[in-house]
């Protein structure tokens, strides 16, 4: 594809999606903004920029990829209009209204990548405006499936929804890791094995998805015998409200979600 695609913000996830660009575009059609200079280092090109204006004018497609607290400061500081612009934001809870009204552009797309789109295994669920073409989706599915598996939905509601569900997602994982890993050290375990106990059980239990099309529930089954450790450790999960405190923290993710679009 022809579209030359500026990358504002060189931190994680603008980074994730310069490498994954790259098997799809060259460098000459790849720009990226940040005004952190260390960051841009990372990116291995000449199309680098501290100063945002200087990026605007050499490109089609602009991704946002800074924190949602940071973008009516960095529209107040373009003197150049991006109006002609295809704006794909993966800023969390910026709604597509506020997206049109700060850029001036028809053409928005709001998506929710989460940080598995380092390794390209992320998930993306994305929403357009009324005014995006079908050329303008092929770019758009090109860049998101540069980094992992992209999930269109119709309703903006839904990104808030996954926004909690698999942008917040990792951190779930990650948390659940960490209380393995602790457990492990408070079982006897020096930190090097209880941190291979920990990683490669849920590693582990990830991969089998890859090779078993048997939902969650019932791989959770086949591990549980009756009356076995188990069904044990389960039992007094959902008698304590695991279940119900876990759902609970994912309306609180959602809620956040929306009130960062005020």
């Amino acid at each position: 594809m022809k579209a030359n695609i500026g990358i504002i913000g060189a931190g994680n996830m603008g980074g994730a999606f310069f490498s994954g660009l790259l098997k799809h575009y060259s460098h000459e059609q790849i720009h990226i903004f940040d005004k952190n200079e260390e960051k841009l280092k990372a990116t291995i090109t000449h199309n680098s920029f501290t100063n945002l204006n200087d990026m605007v004018n050499g490109v089609d497609v602009l991704i946002f990829a800074v924190k949602p607290q940071s973008f009516d400061e960095l529209i107040d500081s373009l003197d150049k209009s991006i109006a002609d612009k295809l704006i794909i934001s993966i800023m969390a809870g910026v709604s597509l209204a506020k997206l049109k009204e700060k850029t001036g552009s028809e053409k928005i797309v709001r998506a929710m990548p989460n940080l598995p789109v380092k390794t390209e295994k992320g998930l993306t669920g994305w929403i357009k405006s009324d005014a995006i073409e079908n050329g303008d989706v092929a770019i758009v599915k090109t860049i998101l499936d540069s980094v992992g598996t992209q999930l269109e939905v119709q309703d903006e509601e839904k990104l808030d929804e996954i926004t909690a569900l698999s942008g917040s997602g990792p951190a779930y994982f990650y948390y659940l890791t960490e209380l393995l890993y602790d457990k492990a050290v408070e079982f006897g375990f020096d930190v090097e094995d209880a941190r291979k106990i920990s990683e490669q059980t849920f590693t582990g239990a990830a991969s089998i998805f890859n090779h078993d099309s048997s939902p969650a529930k019932e791989l959770k089954e086949a591990v549980t015998s009756k009356g076995g450790t188990t069904e044990a450790a389960l039992n007094h999960l959902e008698e304590n409200g695991f279940g119900k405190i876990f759902k609970d923290a994912l309306e609180a993710a959602k809620n956040r979600s929306k009130e960062l679009n005020n």
